[in-house]
């Protein structure tokens, strides 16, 4: 008894020492929860928590602690009951953060509204002087396609506040907000592309051009056409964090709370978006989606935002939705806007609008006036193809002047104020913008009568003349001296000139004239080069149109600093990129004898004495040791020549901040006197040294190796391209026959991009080799106002990926460039690579050829020549192969053996109708005895288009859930796994693989000796009885947008299982697949991968019979889709009227959220020539390309009389082709065939911009006429 006495009193001690710490403080919070808090008042209602519950979370314990009014502060000093607004309340629980943390608390949001009076005309007011207008019924529709083209607004109503998208802007505008004021909007979201989960309403705020576009993933989007990203705060980037903004958080740096959605929430649903902006400078977005079945979801972005007026941005990406209401409260309004004039009246064309000397003064029904806060516009006329013109207004934030504008503004939440005589529109401009000719104006390198003039620290802008009434160009810095040969170029005794160039011209004039110096215009580039005395002070330069002067420029020299008694100029170079070379440099004005002057090379700081006596001892001035030598220095009557050495530069890391070595002089005061950079000439020698490093492998195109890597490269001079590169110049084609066991050559084509470097690589090396493009560029690409000194173009390829040097580095291996693969050449140089150096023979082939790769129906056939016993094969001539297999029937019905290859084709009923099965020859894997579970994966095949794959192997040691193989299906970072034996209901997201997030319809069924098994519980069942175990087929197709997935095994027990899966809507053009989880169980795993074609025979009749059916214009008869990888045929019988040479079946292509193209016989796009809008929309470019008739003589001058005719022939073959088998082309193909002649057209359309899309709609429609469609095959 007295143990247990002993025992109870420990417990209770122990109970009571819990308590304490729980109910006493004392522990640091991690959690904080809140419920029935009171959030919604009245004006003049006091605050209160209401039903306030706050329970806590201590760490180290996971049980909640429901917490005593006293053991927790609430801080409600924000709450103002007599101002409507959205307020913050914070509560901050007792507790012992710890130590250098601060208390966790948690903020809830209380609204207090106004006591509404109904006007009875759609707007309420309330005695505080706030008013609220609400909108119904409304039916504006905005839709939006792919990213960076520009929404539509139709059906707008009649009192809707909408604007429809400015020239340059893409986004819908939905009036503005100031300080105090609200809007919600009502969203119905008509349609929605689920293919990508941020395919979503985008809603936003601008002022003027500075704003940002939360999304509805907790990402904010900042870099918008007609948008400049406010400095600092999130844009392009993930929310700052979870919670609310404050005063304090920092302006545009934006907080979220509740949950975020995807475009799968949308489909059917309404988002009611609510913006406030409150007096306290807290912008807040909600969004409240209400999803298709009545559940909801919110989501709240807060940020607080300068002091200012906000427009309402309606944008998106891929979706349709329409307004329906609209509601706004005014809490506080502009009682009065006024402005004074800018500064500058007088404002040059190109330029960006000067608001220098503006104030604006907004007045305020209440608080203090905003001040210098507007939006700055100005209005032009648009011209219409009627002849007519639409005043448009435009942001002047964004968008530089042009001499149309007129009836500049100021606006301010909806107040404008005009400078103009009457403050209106239509009075006399108090602002005008003096034309230009051209826009741009700046300091540049010229290359002049055959000589390059660069005066570096001269600088030059434009701008209007003191009169107002034209333009000036104006210099500053310092001038350059001009060298003898300079002076002779120019004609000039003049000691000094100036270089620039003036560009973005017109089209008005088409030559130019300069008093002084030199003067030219090509390229859409005027080149200007001014000999500079002490009177210089201006020269007229005229551009004409003929003998008609359009305008006069002066170019004002008058603030250029003359150049110094000391300059530097570079005199001649020999330095070639294989071999290194040298600079002679001449320092002019250096005095004779000038001995302690210093010569700075790299790091290096010697005086001329110390130079010269290097050179003396040693035959060279070392400045950086293997890299920067001096060769002689020399006095002259110039001056001082130099001649500098640079060794010849490590290739594999060249870039454009090492090309180059700055040098200069200093006196023996040490003041830097002159300095010049001595960049590396982009050129290659003709002949590069036997044994070195470099060779020369085509006319233009070098090989350069090092260890276990090949740069191959071409370089392009600035004599070459002038001074100005272009992404269009910057390309290299070359083939490469490096050592590879059948002779094949490597499509090693490279070409630059603004975007990046492209390497056109082909065949093997696609797959079992990386390679990495570079462009060292020692200008400014693109930009023809600067000059640019070359740019060597190179491609980085690992030899080790095609099997050389994976061992020894130093592994002699042997190429060749440019072999033509269709007929033996009489002679081949062959290079030979022997550690880091190259070496070269010419060889003719001799001997017998040996077959390299057999020919067969799908492997081309090299033969070629080996070099020496090197194991090289070189002069390999391809014997294409045919692509046509030669099918025998097999024993097993429907399943035939092509005789040349082995492949495999079966006959087979699939999910997408009857199909025929084409599979590789097999191919094992190795088995893996211990992997790491969910890590080592087997049978990795990336596969495209309409694939089959097939995979066979045991199955053994099933005998718990984590002893199986799973079966992964991958696209970018997400994976959709499906165990291959037998699962429970499958899931698969709406693209498969895209998000994870949102189911689409997909079929299950598992049966055991043909009969159907309840899944539920199998998974378990299965397991424990080892049924997983046995010889498996797993079978993988995709036929157009349907996958499907077919395993079949038999179980120790010797029960015959398959389990069939069956997805809709597969969307993905490119997808991996493998076996994962417990990869020791799959043993002797072998894969076969080929293709599937769908193949289906149908009755579908489009049109009348009697050929009356009219035009179907934008709405096809009948729909499909096309995915990257696929191509869809179609054909049957067609009549025709015969009235025009468009009465025909036509084959369609759009995409889901743009109006359809149908494509004519006669090269019309939409009955028209070229349907440009629509086209544009969709971001294609299309070329057209007429095939005509064959047999040649049916082809006559009048080959649309000729096609009319053959329609009224009668009934014809009709046959529609959408080829998407080149992921960067859409193939549209037709042809219609009589007995006498056949008619085929294709329409050719690749991208104008972002590249394609993944997946198209396709369609089939008439134009007087009838097709009576008996086939369609998917492959």
């Amino acid at each position: 008894m007295k143990k247990l006495k002993i025992a109870l009193s420990l417990l209770f001690a122990l109970t009571f020492s819990l308590f304490l710490v729980a109910c006493g403080g004392g522990k640091e919070v991690t959690e904080i929860q809140l419920e029935g808090q009171k959030t919604s008042f009245v004006e003049g209602e006091a605050f209160s928590t209401g039903d306030l519950t706050v329970t806590v979370y201590y760490r180290g314990s996971d049980e909640p602690v429901v917490l005593e009014a006293d053991q927790y502060e609430v801080d409600s000093s924000a709450y103002n009951p007599n101002q409507a607004d959205e307020y913050s309340i914070v509560i901050t629980p007792e507790q012992e953060p710890a130590e250098g943390a601060q208390p966790v608390t948690m903020t809830y949001l209380v609204t207090v509204e106004h006591n509404w009076q109904d006007n009875g005309d759609g707007t309420f007011s309330c005695d505080c002087g706030a008013s609220r207008t609400s909108l119904s019924g409304l039916t504006d529709t905005v839709t939006t396609v792919a990213w960076g083209n520009q929404a539509t607004l139709t059906e707008k109503s009649e009192n809707s506040p909408a604007t429809a998208p400015r020239a340059g802007e893409n986004h819908v505008s939905y009036g503005v907000l100031v300080a105090g004021q609200s809007m919600e909007l009502t969203l119905k979201i008509l349609e929605v592309d689920t293919g990508a989960t941020w395919n979503t309403p985008l809603m936003g705020v601008r002022n003027g051009a500075v704003g940002i576009l939360p999304r509805e993933d907790n990402y904010v989007i900042g870099t918008v056409a007609g948008f400049t990203t406010p400095d600092g705060g999130t844009k392009d980037a993930a929310v700052a964090g979870i919670g609310t903004a404050t005063a304090e958080s920092g302006e545009w740096v934006v907080y979220s709370s509740g949950s975020t959605w995807t475009a799968a929430d949308l489909v059917g649903g309404t988002d009611v978006i609510f913006y406030n902006y409150g007096m306290d400078g807290i912008m807040t977005i909600r969004h409240t989606l209400t999803k298709a079945d009545n559940s909801t979801m919110t989501l709240t972005y807060t940020f607080a935002v300068p002091d200012a007026s906000y427009e309402i941005v309606a944008y998106g990406e891929k979706v349709t939705y329409q307004v329906t209401a609209i509601e706004s409260v005014q809490n506080r309004y502009v009682t009065d806007f006024t402005a004074e004039l800018p500064t500058a009246t007088e404002q040059a064309e190109g330029k960006m609008f000067d608001t220098t000397g503006i104030q604006a003064t907004a007045e305020m029904s209440a608080g203090d006036p905003v001040l210098n806060s507007y939006n700055a516009y100005a209005y032009v006329d648009v011209a219409n193809e009627d002849g007519t013109t639409t005043q448009t207004r435009v942001n002047l934030a964004s968008e530089p002047l042009t001499a149309e504008m007129y009836a500049f503004n100021l606006e301010f939440a909806g107040k404008t104020y005009f400078f103009t005589s009457d403050n209106t529109i239509d009075g006399e401009d108090l602002i005008t913008v003096v034309p230009s000719e051209f826009t741009t104006a700046a300091g540049a390198a010229v290359v002049a009568n055959g000589y390059t003039f660069d005066a570096p620290d001269a600088t030059f802008d434009y701008a209007v003349n003191a009169a107002g009434d034209g333009i000036d160009v104006v210099g500053a810095g310092k001038a350059a001296v001009l060298t003898a040969d300079q002076k002779t170029a120019l004609d000039t005794e003049a000691s000094n000139f100036v270089s620039l160039k003036l560009g973005n011209l017109s089209a008005d004039f088409d030559a130019v004239e300069i008093s002084e110096g030199y003067a030219s215009l090509a390229n859409g580039v005027i080149s200007v080069v001014l000999p500079v005395t002490d009177s210089t002070t201006t020269v007229t330069l005229t551009l004409k149109k003929g003998d008609a002067t359009v305008q006069t420029v002066s170019i004002d020299v008058s603030d250029v600093e003359k150049a110094p008694e000391v300059s530097v100029y570079v005199a001649g170079s020999d330095f070639t990129l294989d071999a290194g070379g040298t600079y002679t440099v001449v320092y002019t004005g250096i005095p004779a004898g000038a001995d302690d002057y210093t010569l700075v090379t790299g790091g290096m700081r010697s005086t001329v004495a110390d130079v010269k006596a290097a050179i003396t001892a040693d035959g060279k001035y070392t400045a950086l040791a293997n890299q920067l030598y001096i060769k002689s220095v020399e006095e002259g009557e110039e001056g001082l020549t130099v001649v500098y050495e640079i060794a010849k530069p490590n290739l594999a890391n060249l870039s454009a901040t090492n090309a180059n070595r700055l040098v200069g002089i200093r006196n023996a005061d040490g003041e830097t006197l002159a300095e010049v950079t001595l960049h590396y000439n982009m050129v290659f020698s003709d002949a590069p040294e036997q044994g070195g490093n470099v060779a020369k492998v085509s006319d233009d195109v070098y090989v350069y190796v090092a260890r276990d890597k090949m740069f191959v490269m071409k370089a392009f001079s600035a004599e070459e391209v002038e001074g100005k590169l272009e992404y269009a110049d910057l390309s290299f084609d070359v083939k490469l026959n490096i050592q590879n066991a059948v002779g094949e050559s490597y499509d090693l084509s490279t070409s630059a991009s603004d975007t990046g470097v492209k390497a056109d690589v082909v065949n093997n090396v696609t797959g079992a080799s990386t390679t990495a493009g570079k462009l060292v560029a020692l200008g400014n690409v693109g930009d023809s106002s600067d000059y640019d000194y070359g740019a060597l173009l190179v491609l980085e390829l690992s030899v080790t990926t095609l099997g050389l040097r994976e061992e020894d580095v130093a592994q002699t291996y042997y190429f060749t460039a440019n072999e033509n693969s269709e007929e033996l050449q009489d002679t081949y140089t062959v290079f030979t690579v022997t550690g880091d150096e190259i070496t070269s023979e010419e060889v003719a082939p001799s001997g017998e050829p040996v077959e390299t790769q057999v020919w067969s129906c799908v492997n081309d056939g090299i033969t070629a020549y080996e070099y020496g016993e090197t194991g090289f094969y070189f002069a390999g001539v391809i014997k294409p192969a045919t692509g046509v297999h030669e099918w025998a029937a097999t024993e097993t019905e429907n399943l035939e053996v092509c005789s040349i290859c082995g492949y495999t084709r079966e006959y087979v009923e699939t999910a997408s109708g009857h199909s025929y099965i084409t599979l590789g020859l097999a191919k094992a894997y190795e088995d893996i005895p211990n992997c790491v579970w969910w890590e080592d994966v087997t049978g990795v095949n990336l596969v495209n288009g309409n694939f089959a794959v097939e995979y066979t192997y045991k199955h053994a040691d099933g005998t718990g859930d984590y002893t199986n193989a799973r079966l992964q299906l991958i696209s970018g970072t997400y994976t959709s796994t499906i165990d291959l034996a037998a699962t429970g209901d499958v899931v698969v997201d709406a693209n498969m693989l895209s998000s994870g997030d949102s189911a689409v319809v997909s079929t299950q069924e598992l049966t055991k000796d043909g009969q159907v098994v309840d899944k539920s519980g199998w998974l378990a069942h299965g397991t424990a009885a080892g049924e997983f175990n046995g010889d498996v087929t797993a079978t993988i197709t995709r036929a157009g947008s349907v996958l499907e997935i077919v395993t079949e095994w038999t179980a120790p027990s010797g029960s015959a299982y398959v389990n069939h899966i069956v997805v809709d809507n597969f969307t993905l053009a490119e997808v991996t697949i493998q076996i994962g989880g417990y990869v020791t169980a799959v043993q002797g795993l072998s894969a076969k991968i080929g293709t599937i074609q769908a193949t289906s025979a149908v009755d579908l009749k489009l049109g009348a019979e009697d050929n009356s059916t009219g035009y179907t214009g934008e709405a096809p008869l009948w729909t499909s889709s096309l995915g990257v990888g696929q191509k869809v045929t179609i054909s049957g019988t067609a009549t025709s009227s015969g009235l025009n040479v468009w009465n025909a079946p036509l084959p369609y292509l759009w995409t889901g959220a743009t109006a359809a193209l149908n494509f004519r016989p006669d090269n019309w796009i939409n009955g028209a020539a070229d349907d440009q809008a629509t086209v544009a929309a969709m971001n294609f470019t299309i070329a057209k390309v007429w095939k005509g008739f064959t047999p040649e003589s049916a082809n006559s001058d009048d080959w649309v009389g000729a096609l009319v005719n053959h329609y009224k022939q009668g009934a014809f073959e009709c046959t529609f082709v959408w080829d998407y088998t080149d992921v960067n082309m859409i193939s549209v193909q037709i042809s219609f065939v009589w007995e006498d002649a056949t008619f085929n057209q294709e329409y050719q359309i690749s991208s104008s911009s972002t590249g394609l899309l993944d997946t198209y709609s396709i369609g089939l429609g008439v134009d007087g006429a009838y097709f009576h469609v008996t086939e369609i095959v998917t492959e």
